[in-house]
């Protein structure tokens, strides 16, 4: 596999591996991302930070290796942990895996990059097993989510309870050095999954919104929520002086917490604002369940595109950042109409890299509807390898499936998402294409739908085949 395979606007692992998003922050006129990284193999190995810097967040500069597994604290890996600027420096917070006997420990380190080389804290770590107050399972304690409100620094870390479900502990500081346990902000039942991963707190509309990836969860249709792990948000009210969050109930759901992206790979989110104020949100574009990487490949791991977050009417709405919006505004594109039962074609070398926007109108009701109106969305090669994307109308879901891709699309292929249309009975897709990712955004960033796969060519086909009474208005912009 050659690099003509990796995406154009996504970044992707250079090579080895690739997984959660890690410190992603503005620092010295760059957005930085961090990531885990096995530099030695395409699978999960022994975790180092990967370090990349981007002026737009769509062309990023790799820089060298940030942290390695190379201390006491840490020897066992540098897994997950966010950045805090001050002081003209990037604090990065972390999670260092160290042995205690027969088991690995997990506990939060520091370091720091002043912009010119990044330093451990010699005292590593700085939050230890015994700073948690609670009973708790000291195997899984990590991913710390870093910031500072007034003169206080705070510390929101996962950690599994005796139970095996997860919890978020906060922890204050005045110094970032030494660490003060407050109490368990957040925690399931079971309700959402077992143990948790990659938090993130901030304020976004005069709402705190707390992100949490939670593990083994049980598919439940009516919240949303597939088998496995999942990637959720919640809004309510976050008590500093208690050190409590009393959350909201969903719209989406009718519960507290809701799907942050319904796709099969989308995963560990974390969000950084922007110099303009933006909240930004990055995530890994891959799933744990299913590995996809191709035999032959020397990388593994792509990140989404850059998101904007905002809150609309209740609802935490997403959509591609403005840097990629000045990208394509003046690229050239076609549009036009898709009649019932008719078929558009587009074939070129760079199809593979294209924004596609379909809007549909829907039936009335199902009685107007006996013959299961739909369209499909197929990215083909010319080795006889496909994907689709399929609009149900009859049950207003739009569904996934790889398995006709490499691999047969890995252990997961398919995945649906439930949809919803306008008063006046419109539904709009804005379908991005890079070379082996699908994002779509549903309802002007309602709902995303996030898939990967891999196809054998880089020459490939986009065919859309419709059967609504309606049509389909189309427009299609070739990423060059």
């Amino acid at each position: 596999m050659s690099n003509k395979f990796k995406p154009k606007f996504h970044f992707s692992c250079p090579k080895g591996w690739m997984n959660d998003p890690n410190g992603f922050s503005f620092f010295k006129g760059e957005f930085h991302l961090y990531y885990q990284h096995n530099p030695k193999d395409t699978k999960w190995g022994p975790m180092h930070w990967g370090h990349a810097t981007s002026k737009d967040l769509l062309h990023w500069k790799e820089q060298k290796i940030a942290l390695y597994p190379d201390s006491s604290a840490d020897n066992e890996g540098c897994f997950s942990g966010t950045a805090l600027i001050e002081n003209d420096c990037q604090y990065l917070m972390y999670t260092g895996v160290s042995k205690d006997g027969n088991e690995n420990i997990q506990q939060q380190c520091l370091a720091v990059n002043d912009g010119e080389k990044i330093s451990k804290f010699s005292d590593n770590p700085v939050i230890r097993t015994s700073d948690v107050k609670t009973e708790f399972c000291k195997t899984d304690f990590r991913d710390p989510k870093i910031w500072k409100d007034g003169n206080t620094y705070y510390c929101a870390a996962v950690i599994k309870k005796t139970d095996n479900n997860g919890a978020i502990a906060l922890f204050t500081s005045i110094d970032l050095i030494n660490w003060q346990y407050k109490n368990i902000i957040a925690e399931t039942k079971g309700e959402i999954g077992g143990m948790w991963e990659c938090p993130d707190v901030f304020k976004l509309d005069s709402k705190d919104v707390i992100i949490v990836s939670p593990q083994s969860v049980k598919a439940d249709s009516e919240k949303g929520f597939h088998d496995g792990n999942n990637s959720v948000y919640m809004t309510g009210t976050l008590d500093m002086d208690k050190a409590v969050f009393t959350p909201d109930v969903r719209p989406e759901n009718n519960f507290t917490a809701a799907e942050l992206d319904y796709g099969i790979d989308f995963y560990a989110p974390q969000t950084t604002e922007a110099p303009d104020g933006r909240r930004i949100m990055i995530a890994w574009l891959q799933s744990w369940e299913s590995y996809l990487t191709p035999e032959g490949n020397d990388w593994s791991g792509m990140m989404i595109m850059p998101r904007e977050l905002v809150i609309k009417n209740n609802y935490l709405i997403q959509n591609p950042v403005s840097e990629y919006e000045k990208m394509v505004e003046n690229l050239p594109f076609l549009s036009g109409f898709i009649y019932k039962n008719m078929t558009a074609r587009f074939t070129k070398q760079n199809y593979p890299q294209c924004d596609l926007t379909l809007i549909a109108r829907v039936p009335d009701t199902k009685a107007e509807n006996p013959d299961n109106e739909q369209f499909t969305v197929t990215v083909s090669d010319d080795k006889g390898g496909s994907v689709d994307l399929n609009f149900d109308s009859n049950k207003m879901e739009l569904s996934f499936d790889r398995s006709n891709s490499i691999n047969n699309g890995g252990a997961i292929n398919r995945r649906s998402v439930a949809v919803t249309a306008s008063k006046n009975k419109l539904i709009t897709f804005r379908f991005i294409f890079d070379t082996n990712s699908c994002e779509c955004f549903i309802n002007g960033g309602e709902k995303v739908f996030t898939n990967a796969y891999f196809l054998n060519k880089n020459v490939r086909k986009i065919t859309i085949d419709s059967s609504l009474t309606y049509g389909l208005n189309f427009k299609i912009i070739n990423i060059k």
